[in-house]
C-alpha cells in the first residue's frame, strides 16, 4: 500500500488502529533490544571489574554513562517518543484536525 495516497485522516485511523506501541513491546525485536542492553551493561561491568584501576576516573565515568544509557535512559527515550506521538495525536484529534 502506498501510505503517501492517504489523506490524513485515514493515515492517522491506520496507525491509530494498528497500536504499534503494543506490538513494539512485544515483539521479537523488541525483547533482542532489551537483552542487548542487558549484555551491554554487563560486559562493560565485567570490562570495568577485571581490567580498570580503581583511580581511574575517565573509566569510572565511561561505566556511568554505559549504565545510565543502555539500563535507563534509551527505554525511557523510546516510552517517552510513544507518549509525545499519542498527545500529538488525542490534540489533533480534539481540535478536529483529523
Amino acid at each position: 500500500m502506498e501510505y503517501s495516497q492517504l489523506d490524513d485522516i485515514d493515515l492517522f485511523k491506520k496507525l491509530e488502529k494498528a497500536e504499534l506501541h503494543k506490538m513494539l513491546e512485544t515483539s521479537p525485536e523488541w525483547g533482542m533490544l532489551k537483552e542487548a542492553s542487558e549484555r551491554i551493561v554487563e560486559n562493560a561491568i565485567r570490562e570495568f571489574v577485571l581490567n580498570t584501576d580503581a583511580d581511574n576516573l575517565v573509566k569510572i565515568i565511561n561505566l556511568q554513562m554505559t549504565i545510565r544509557k543502555y539500563k535507563f535512559e534509551l527505554f525511557a527515550e523510546i516510552d517517552q517518543i510513544a507518549q509525545d506521538g499519542e498527545l500529538a495525536f488525542n490534540e489533533a484529534k480534539y481540535r478536529g484536525v483529523l
